[in-house]
C-alpha cells in the first residue's frame, strides 16, 4: 500500500459521513483496464449508446461480442487496497452504498 494509506483510512473512519466517488481507474491495479488513455481519448471504439442498443439488433450483437472478449478481465480480477479501504469505511459506518 502507498505510504500514508492506512493513516488516511483511519482519519476518514472517524468522520460521521463521507462521499466516495470513484471512476474506472480504481480497478486498474486489479487488472481491469480503462477505456480511455491519459489524454482522455478512447483507447478502443466508443461505448455503445443505450438507444443504439435498444433499437438495433446488430448493435446488440456487437455489444455481446465485445463483452465476451472483456469478461476474462473480470473473472480474474481481485479487490485491491482501494476496494478494501472503501469496505473498511463502510463497515465502520463512515460511508454506505446507495
Amino acid at each position: 500500500m502507498p505510504e500514508g494509506f492506512n493513516q488516511l483510512v483511519e482519519k476518514l473512519s472517524v468522520k460521521k459521513r463521507i462521499w466516495i466517488l470513484t471512476g474506472a481507474g480504481i480497478s486498474v491495479s486489479s487488472g481491469i483496464p480503462t477505456y480511455r488513455d491519459d489524454n482522455r481519448a478512447w483507447k478502443y471504439s466508443q461505448p455503445i449508446q443505450h438507444d443504439d442498443f435498444i433499437n438495433h439488433s446488430a448493435t446488440r450483437k456487437r455489444y455481446w461480442a465485445r463483452s465476451l472478449v472483456g469478461f476474462h478481465y473480470f473473472g480474474s480480477a481481485r479487490p485491491n487496497p482501494c476496494h478494501y479501504a472503501i469496505v473498511h469505511l463502510q463497515n465502520r459506518g463512515a460511508s454506505r452504498v446507495w
